[in-house]
């Protein structure tokens, strides 16, 4: 085992004892949030023509026509293309070690920015370092206004993010994962296979406060095409370790015996 990896339980002068655990890298993970509001990708058992289920695409929105996502062994002639099932962590191809999630496919499983502000609102307030958005633009390409609200009241906001997840879901940089294909749930067609688009992209941002937990997400986008968000992660802040707790409990017990002698 590599010490480096081991937890190490420090006394600190004050006998406050702290928790910490090495050298190894944060974990940004997938965090459940509410607020997806289209079915835009065709999921295996989803109707292969007649819209196959989605009730909005990245080329048209919702109005429907041109392509969308689809599911690995939607496509029978190349089975390995397309996104993995539901729920299976993607580790991202971006090198910046985060994980995420797609939405079950046979419901609301994206976030279409078409107009307005729209909102992703956690699961359980979590104290976060770090954020990670993962989606993409079709038709076009644009920025994004990224608003992080916590618990607290107060917000911190990401202006004008370009380069990642305003990008069009062909040839951008900063890519998470490429899906090798992409299929007209119109026609039951496919498009682009084994070219290494379209791609979903990752957007990690810094968050600046971490004594308050982030409660939702809001996104605004501004450019032309259908923006969308597909999954949501973030590197939660650990509670105190239970390691911790037990050394804090020792010293306690310590002093209340030396001063009973």
């Amino acid at each position: 085992m590599n010490p480096l990896k081991l937890p190490v339980l420090t006394v600190l002068a004050s006998g406050i004892v702290a928790f910490t655990a090495g050298s190894s890298k944060a974990v940004i993970s997938t965090i459940p949030a509410t607020g997806w509001n289209f079915d835009m990708i065709v999921g295996v058992g989803d109707p292969t023509t007649g819209n196959g289920g989605v009730n909005a695409t990245m080329d048209s929105g919702t109005t429907l026509g041109g392509f969308v996502y689809y599911q690995q062994g939607v496509n029978a002639g190349a089975p390995t293309t397309g996104l993995p099932a539901a729920g299976v962590n993607i580790t991202s191809n971006t090198g910046s070690g985060a994980t995420f999630r797609m939405q079950p496919y046979n419901g609301p499983n994206a976030l279409l920015l078409d107009g307005g502000t729209k909102t992703l609102t956690l699961g359980s307030p979590t104290l976060m370092n770090q954020v990670a958005i993962y989606g993409a633009t079709g038709n076009g390409s644009g920025t994004d206004t990224v608003v992080i609200h916590y618990a607290n009241a107060t917000t911190q906001t990401f202006s004008n993010i370009s380069g990642s997840i305003g990008q069009d879901w062909f040839n951008g940089g900063n890519n998470a994962l490429s899906l090798n294909g992409r299929m007209d749930p119109g026609t039951g067609g496919f498009d682009s296979v084994n070219s290494g688009n379209p791609r979903i992209y990752e957007a990690l941002l810094t968050l600046t406060t971490t004594t308050s937990p982030v409660t939702s997400v809001d996104f605004t986008f501004t450019g032309g095409g259908h923006n969308v968000i597909y999954a949501l992660s973030g590197q939660a802040i650990p509670e105190p370790s239970g390691v911790a707790l037990l050394g804090l409990g020792a010293l306690a017990a310590g002093r209340r015996k030396r001063r009973a002698v």
